[in-house]
């Protein structure tokens, strides 16, 4: 015997909603922070003072990432579209030469820095979306229906 609900509906017809967090603040700092661990290892040009100057860079352009980089896609979208999307790239570098001037103790001492750290930021979230986007379909046995 199956219980009924106030509305009429069975138990067994219910779908249990459940919550999902969010990480993307985390994984978008996660992603900045080691790209600019990988730029830091390859290029010497990259100098941090201290640990905490790291962290507010880290947020300094995840912050630039949400509200400047929007625009700066839609002013440069003739660029990015004649390169074929790489104009994103340039677009990182901005963002993170433009966060340096934000946080004390971080120094980059060319622009060509600043490229290869957005770069590393861009080839790094790529690797994310492709891991990201791996689905896992699993079919049901003895279900032979085809409906049109």
């Amino acid at each position: 015997m199956e219980k009924r609900s106030f509305d009429g509906e069975s138990n067994l017809s219910r779908v249990k909603i459940t919550r999902r967090i969010n990480l993307g603040f985390w994984k978008g700092c996660g992603i900045i922070a080691l790209s600019l661990l990988a730029a830091k290892l390859t290029v010497p040009s990259i100098v941090y003072s201290n640990p905490f100057s790291f962290v507010g860079l880290v947020f300094v352009i995840w912050l630039l990432n949400l509200l400047l980089k929007p625009l700066l896609i839609v002013f440069t979208l003739p660029f990015i579209l004649f390169t074929l999307g790489a104009g994103v790239v340039l677009v990182n570098a901005l963002v993170i030469w433009a966060s340096t001037f934000f946080v004390p103790g971080i120094e980059l001492k060319s622009f060509w820095t600043a490229l290869w750290s957005g770069f590393l930021i861009e080839v790094l979230s790529w690797i994310v979306a492709i891991v990201e986007s791996r689905k896992v379909f699993k079919t049901k046995r003895g279900d032979d229906v085809i409906d049109v």
